[in-house]
């Protein structure tokens, strides 16, 4: 585990406790979720580190922890040694209180192991500390532990007692939680003796108090034993209820172990119901969650459940398995009573299963490997003796008729369980043996005396001391032995090869000759050097720890492999050594009999000295005498030695001779009998198991086989005289023998998928039988050659090694003559199938090839690929069956075991298949299946050619049709259940890969077909969401005609195909089509249409939403702005608009001018008048117009004015923003905003429509706007002054040219209305007012024009003035103060003499006073200083001018000028006027620039100036030399 590194500062013992108690932490966390795996791995960690520092506290409460979660795991004897040990540290530092805990859970566990008198005691114990210090709650638990040993001794009247005890105790110290739990335990005693009503009420009182605590735990285990008590019941509807709440429960707390039970208890409901598919989901999802918590118990449990499944659905083979698995865990975990049940029922099972019937194909058969030993030249024959066993060697012989007995466990095939048949004879038959008078009757030569056998190799030791390895062939071919010599040598010292052992992961092979054990490599056997392993001398016998070799040859490749053991068995010694690399010595343990036989599995070694059988435990260096090899008195035959193999990891046969036959015994690696005993005629030579048979030869020549599982006989081979066989060997790992008949079956073949079946087919069907398919075992291949493409495939992804075009049966046996081998080879699984199809036993034959798959996909090593291809074939073949019989359901399932091409099952549904599948494909299909094929065209064809004989007709008569109806129907079940399940594996039913594209759009089509024919929408949905390979164009008219818009509107999404997509969604808003899954697409239809940039569906779409939702149009249109290059006709938008809704189509209009910046004349008239129209639309209404009235007056009336008189008031415009009350104040706001600030509308046509109001005053500033607009300025500054009585915005109109609103009253009333966008329109259109911010070049503001209006000239202001001053003394007498304050305020731009001429002549003067003296002293004023500034400027010239001229002499320059064209020559000059007026004359002056440069310049010089009369003015933007 990882833990985050301590902060600075603190120290590692801190850090590593802090460690330490996260750990512990984390242990109670995961034990609460279940997880004890994690949960055992944090308190180990925590308990070594409380071990290193010391801390014996905390390291009993970390063992006390460690062992709660074994108990859980039912690990009962790890649990025990952590409560004694804790309980033991306890102890030794004097917590007697403490020790209750320990003492308890070891009461626990001898309750688990119904080991009852200790766990009272234990629990006694615990019930006295508890009442010793006064610990209620302590005693609480030990009477709760009493009472469970009585409830599981069905002593249910104390367990009720005490069980009331502890609820009482719970209850007088207030243990909420403890209450509840003595309750559960009432109830389960109640429901036990089948008080449920009573069990019921507990329960429920149980729940409440979780609910009312918040233990949701113990809560959820109420809920299931309320289920548990409806089930009783048979009440299952209530039950699957509380059981689902329960399972919630458990699943949301993470609470594995409740879940597993409810799960349990929820697969009983279904098996009782008898939905045993049901059942058995949930037994399996249990049985996974019981593996991963490490609950072996509970997987027991679950297995037995299991197994009742399978027994109730007559699956005997799988559920004697299941009840095998679960007896092996019962006594594993010791629970006896389970041990004794299962055993009864694996019983039952068993007796049931039916026997082998002796008419099938036999299940071995013999195969020639190797024909002859190659012979040494004359001159380099056998030395004399070393052809022959006569030589009285007891141990040559022994081992000469013995080797290979080491057994192959796991990786030879399953085979049927059939028994005898044409090659099996007689039991006990003579058949002669190679007698010791034939073996000298031989010519001397070179003879097998051991032999090993491992994949593609085959090692050979001769009596002559030669090795000979043989490798199997590669070509293809019937001709000549299987296998050839690939490398001959002679071992050192050219004595008899004793034995071989093989060790394939290790690449070593070991030879024993001479006494001297050899170590090769494997497979080229070249000697390894002595430097890295020497030769082992003095050797008697030696063992491998096969169980290990054959652990290591199913590694994986990158594995890392451990050393293996090796037994060399010398005189009086056993040396035990480590295998691997190099050879070391582990131990010696002495054997004073010496062994002559030996056998090696883990850490027992089985060994035969000169009289008995014995066990080594070579770990704790033991060894157990079990029986005497001889039980016969007598000297017995030559020929009988003792025999052991291996039959099980910790199980060894053991041969014994009864002085007229002899017996197979099993042993466990304890010494313990088990299984039954194997009867034989006569003492075999050699034995050897290949599981689930044993082979034993038999002096007479004949190999008997029995199975090992019923111990009964199932073949007798007789040996070729020519083989003379003398022992058998067994391969672990077992060794490739070539099978030419499944080769011609699994070629490839090529066929077309359209074409019509054959006219005559290639093999007839039966007569009597017209419903079978064609006859023959499918093994033959089609007469006329065909291409042949690769067919490649693998059994649930497991690895294949192809080995050429040949293929190989792997088998376990060799069966070895004096100078031959055969191959005791398994009946090939196509010739075994055949036979059980031909009797019509074609449960027989599923389940043959079921465990011949199984057996394959365990493997863990390479698999030959012709095994495989095999299997893949036969599915296929039985598939084709069952579909000719209409089993659709069958021929699916194998169809999908044997990675069927779905293309194969397509074409036959041509409504289905459609143009996705055309007449000119062709498919690779395996030759062996070709005619079945071909057989049909169609499934209406197999349907039709399965029907009974009825009259009058088969297409009329009622039955068949509904038949006929019926059959099609669960076909295309089948065919929908095939393309779910292998969609997600098409490429690898695929035999080119550049197909998988085109038959995955086939698989995804075909489907989606199926869904649309039975209504499924939500499968569809499912399908068209994960798939991207549906063909559009076969799909589209189908899901239209059954109006499934909902799964066609998703195809067009996933297409991208707007258009179609709304087209479906408009038409089902509208009603045209309907689909209830599609109950609403407007919100979809308005997300679709926000985020397309297809500018023809958004006007398309968007006009056509106007109906549906004016407002979320709107928001379309007004979103589609210039930035996303979206170019709509607004004319015809706004027509729809205003069509559709006269206020939405103003908000798009006020869009168009003020976002989209139209500058379209009409359209801005259409705002205005729309604005317009609308007001006086609510003016109509006599209580608006009365208020809108009142406001008016009520302005005119109360204006603000100062205490000094001066006629200042708020703007009316800023006043009515105040009044939130009046209605369509916003709208009148924007009007007059919009009118002071577009240039764009028609101002005649506004005016016109102002004036033709019926109440003339009812618009008086909006008239006065318009009339400023269109230069009308006394109207506009009556109304303001007479109408209005607002000075302020008078004057403010004249300041700014005719602008009624100013504007900073503009953006401060938009901004307290919130309309912005129409304070903008007049803030940026006033005279000088926002140019800082005036719109870039191309660009145009919203209705006005592209920049600001100039400032106001001095003259427009003075015109206006002078306008409003007339304005103002139409008043009268009631005008004067205004007067006087405009006439004080203005005096600059007014010219006295107008204003007196317009004075009327009964004001008073006091009203003119000031006025007039403020003008006469600046009339003075001006005329002064006019005179200043002429003189100035007078000073200035003549500085100039002699600057001039002192500058001209300086250079000395002349001055040349022409007379003008009216003077001639002569004429005098005027002295006063030398020069023209405004003539220049050319100058350099020179002077100093911006850059302090020096520079010398012509400047132009007016030599006389008109408007002054004065000559040398200079005229330049230089007036002053630098």
């Amino acid at each position: 585990m990882i833990v985050p590194a301590p902060a600075t500062g603190i120290s590692q013992r801190e850090a590593r406790l802090r460690e330490a108690e996260l750990n512990m932490k984390l242990g109670t966390m995961y034990t609460l979720q279940s997880d004890t795996r994690s949960a055992s791995d944090c308190y180990t960690m925590a308990i070594a580190i409380f071990t290193g520092y010391g801390l014996v506290e905390r390291r009993v409460a970390g063992l006390e922890a460690l062992a709660n979660v074994h108990l859980r795991q039912n690990a009962y004897d790890e649990a025990l040694k952590l409560y004694s040990d804790a309980l033991q540290i306890r102890i030794d530092i004097g917590d007697k209180v403490g020790s209750a805990v320990p003492l308890w859970g070891l009461a626990q566990v001898h309750l688990m192991h119904n080991h009852y008198d200790e766990a009272a005691k234990l629990y006694s114990d615990v019930l006295q500390i508890g009442t010793d210090v006064g610990d209620r709650a302590g005693r609480a638990s030990a009477l709760g532990g009493l009472a469970d040993i009585y409830r599981r001794q069905n002593e249910y009247d104390k367990a009720v007692k005490l069980y009331s005890e502890e609820l009482q105790l719970r209850t007088d110290i207030g243990d909420r939680g403890g209450e509840a739990s003595a309750l559960w335990s009432l109830a389960l005693i109640n429901r036990l003796q089948h008080q449920y009503d009573d069990a019921a009420k507990l329960y429920s009182e149980a729940l409440q108090i979780c609910k009312d605590i918040g233990d949701r735990a113990v809560g959820a285990g109420a809920l299931w034993g309320l289920a548990e008590v409806h089930r009783m019941r048979n009440e299952y509807d209530t039950a699957t209820k509380l059981y689902s709440e329960s399972l919630q429960i458990s699943t949301e707390i993470g609470d594995k172990d409740g879940r597993a039970s409810v799960l349990y208890s929820l697969g009983d409901i279904y098996l009782a119901q008898s939905k045993y598919d049901e059942a058995a989901r949930l037994y399996d999802e249990a049985l996974q969650i019981r593996t991963d918590i490490g609950d072996e118990r509970g997987r027991a449990c679950i297995l037995l459940a299991l197994a009742d499944v399978y027994y109730s659905q007559d699956e005997l083979h799988k559920a004697v398995k299941a009840y095998s698995e679960a007896l092996q865990i019962f006594k594993e975990v010791g629970y006896r009573d389970g041990v004794s049940f299962v055993s009864e029922r694996l019983a039952k099972t068993q007796g049931l299963q039916t026997p082998m019937q002796p008419i099938e194909v036999p299940p071995f058969q013999l195969q020639p490997l190797i024909s002859d030993l190659p012979q040494p030249p004359p001159q380099t024959a056998s030395r004399p003796g070393h052809g022959s066993t006569n030589s009285g060697d007891f141990d040559s012989f022994i081992r000469s008729t013995t080797e290979g007995a080491l057994s192959n466990l796991a990786s030879a095939p399953l085979f049927s369980r059939v028994m005898g048949g044409a090659n099996a004879t007689a039991r006990g038959s003579t058949t002669a043996a190679p007698s010791e008078s034939a073996r000298q009757q031989q010519p001397s030569g070179r003879e097998v005396k051991c032999v090993q056998a491992y994949n593609r190799d085959i090692v050979v030791g001769c009596t002559d001391g030669t090795l000979i390895r043989y490798s199997v062939r590669d070509d293809d071919t019937a001709s000549g032995d299987p296998y050839s010599i690939a490398s001959l040598q002679t071992v050192p010292g050219g004595k008899a090869i004793e034995k071989i052992a093989l060790v394939p992961a290790l690449n070593k092979a070991l030879v024993l000759s001479g006494g001297v054990i050899h170590f090769y490599t494997f497979p080229a056997l070249d000697p390894l050097p002595a430097s890295i392993i020497s030769p082992l001398r003095g050797a008697t016998e030696f063992a491998i720890d096969e169980t290990a070799v054959q652990v290591c040859n199913n590694a994986a490749p990158n594995q890392n492999i451990p050393p293996i053991r090796l037994c060399v068995v010398r005189r009086r010694v056993v040396v035990v050594y480590a295998l691997r690399d190099r050879l070391s010595q582990l131990k010696d343990i002495p054997f004073p009999n010496g062994a002559i036989r030996a056998c090696l599995s883990g850490p027992h070694l089985c060994v035969a000295d000169p009289k008995s059988y014995w066990i080594v435990n070579i770990d704790a260096g033991e060894a157990l005498e079990l029986m005497e090899w001889s039980q016969d008195q007598s000297l017995p035959p030559r020929h009988v030695k003792p025999l052991i193999a291996i039959s099980d990891p910790s199980e060894f046969m053991l041969a014994i001779w009864t002085g007229n036959g002899a017996l197979g015994f099993f042993m466990t690696g304890n010494g313990d009998p088990t299984r039954g005993t194997l009867d034989y005629p006569q003492h075999p030579l050699s034995i050897c198991i290949d599981y689930p048979y044993v082979a034993a030869l038999l002096p007479n020549g004949t190999v008997e086989i029995h199975s090992i599982v019923t111990l009964s006989i199932v073949a007798v081979l007789s040996c070729p005289t020519t083989l003379q066989p003398c022992l058998l060997s067994s391969s672990n790992g077992g060794y490739l023998v070539p099978s030419l008949q499944r080769n011609s079956a699994i070629k490839p073949a090529v066929i077309p998928l359209l074409n019509p079946p054959p006219s005559t087919p290639t093999k007839s069907r039966s007569r009597d039988n017209p419903t079978s398919p064609p006859s023959g075992s499918g093994l033959t291949p089609p007469s006329t050659p065909v291409p042949q493409p690769s067919l490649k495939r693998s059994v649930s992804g497991r690895s294949t090694k192809s080995i050429s075009e040949a293929s190989y049966s792997r088998s376990g046996t060799l069966v070895a003559g004096l100078r031959g081998m055969h191959s005791l080879l398994p009946s090939t699984l196509g010739s075994q199938i055949d036979s059980l199809l031909e009797s019509n036993r074609m449960q027989d034959a599923v389940d043959l090839l079921s465990q011949v798959r199984e057996k394959l996909e365990k493997s863990t090593g390479v698999v030959d690929e012709g095994e495989i291809r095999e299997v893949l074939l036969i599915h296929q073949r039985i598939a084709f069956r069952y579909l000719f019989a209409t089993s659709f359901e069958d021929a699916g399932k194998h169809f999908l075991l044997g990675k069927t091409d779905p293309r194969l099952l397509v074409r036959l549904f041509p409504e289905l298949r459609g143009d996705v599948i055309t007449s000119s494909e062709e498919l690779a299909v395996f030759a062996g299946v070709v005619d079945q094929a071909r057989a049909f065209d169609s499934i209406d064809s197999i349907i039709r050619n399965y029907h009974p004989h009825i009259q009058p007709s088969i297409e009329e008569a009622t039955p068949t049709v509904e038949l006929r109806r019926v059959l099609n129907m669960t076909a295309r079940d089948m065919l929908a259940s095939f393309l779910k399940k292998s969609r997600d594996n098409v490429a690898s039913l695929v035999v080119d890969p550049l197909d998988v594209g085109k038959v995955q759009k086939i698989v995804d089509t075909t489907l989606l077909k199926l869904h649309i024919e039975e209504n499924q929408t939500p499968q569809m949905m499912t399908l068209v969401n994960m798939s991207e390979n549906i063909i559009f164009s076969e799909v589209e008219a189908l899901l239209i005609q059954n109006h499934k818009f909902t799964v066609l509107s998703k195809l067009y999404e996933k297409k991208g195909d707007d258009s179609k997509l709304l087209e479906i969604w408009t038409k089902v808003v509208d009603g045209e089509w309907k689909d209830p899954a599609l109950a609403n697409p407007l919100p979809r239809i308005k997300e679709l249409l926000l985020e397309t940039k297809d500018r023809v569906l958004v006007q398309r779409y968007g006009i056509w939403l106007i109906k549906h939702d004016p407002e979320a149009s709107l928001r379309l249109f007004t979103t589609k702005d210039s930035k996303r290059g979206m170019k709509l006709d607004e004319n015809l938008i706004l027509r729809a608009l205003r069509a559709a809704d006269a206020e939405v189509g103003e908000k798009y209009l006020e869009h168009l001018i003020l976002v989209r910046r139209n500058a379209e004349p009409t359209l801005s008239t259409l705002l205005a008048v729309s604005y317009l129209e609308r007001i006086i639309s609510a003016l109509g209404k006599p209580e608006v117009m009365e208020s809108w009235t009142a406001t008016l007056t009520k302005y005119s009336k109360t204006r603000v004015a100062p205490s000094d008189g001066s006629a200042t008031s708020i703007p009316l415009l800023q006043y009515l923003a105040t009044l939130t009350e009046l209605e369509q104040l916003p709208t009148r706001i924007k009007l007059c905003l919009f009118l002071q600030g577009s240039n764009y509308y028609d101002l005649e046509a506004l005016r016109g429509r102002l004036e033709g109001v019926e109440d003339k005053n009812s618009f008086p500033l909006e008239t006065a706007i318009v009339y400023g607009r269109i230069g009308k300025h006394d109207g506009a500054l009556s109304i303001l002054v007479h109408s209005l009585k607002d000075s302020t915005t008078a004057e403010a109109y004249c300041t700014l040219g005719g602008d009624v609103i100013p504007p900073k009253v503009a953006s401060a009333v938009a901004q307290q209305v919130g309309i912005e966008a129409w304070g903008q329109l007049v803030t940026a259109n006033s005279p000088g007012y926002g140019l800082a911010t005036a719109p870039g070049r191309g660009q145009t503001t919203a209705g006005r024009s592209s920049s600001a209006r100039a400032p106001v000239s001095e003259d427009t202001k003075k015109a206006l003035i002078s306008t409003l001053m007339r304005v103002y003394m139409k008043g009268g007498d009631g005008m004067a103060q205004e007067t006087a304050q405009l006439l004080n305020a203005q005096a600059i731009n007014l010219d006295v003499v107008d204003v007196l001429d317009s004075v009327p002549s009964t004001w008073s003067l006091n009203v003119m006073s000031s006025f007039v003296s403020r003008s006469l002293r600046r009339t003075l004023h001006d005329h002064q200083e006019g005179l200043l500034i002429k003189a100035i400027a007078s000073a200035q010239n003549l500085d100039i001018s002699d600057m001039a001229f002192e500058a001209m002499r300086e250079e000395g320059a002349m001055v040349e000028e022409a007379l003008d064209s009216g003077t001639e020559a002569g004429d005098d000059l005027n002295e006063k006027q030398p020069f023209g007026e405004d003539e220049f004359i050319s100058e350099k002056v020179p002077y100093l620039d911006d850059e302090t440069h020096f520079v010398v310049q012509p400047i132009p010089i007016r030599l006389r100036d008109s408007r002054h009369g004065a000559a040398g003015s200079l005229d330049s933007s230089k007036s002053t030399l630098q």
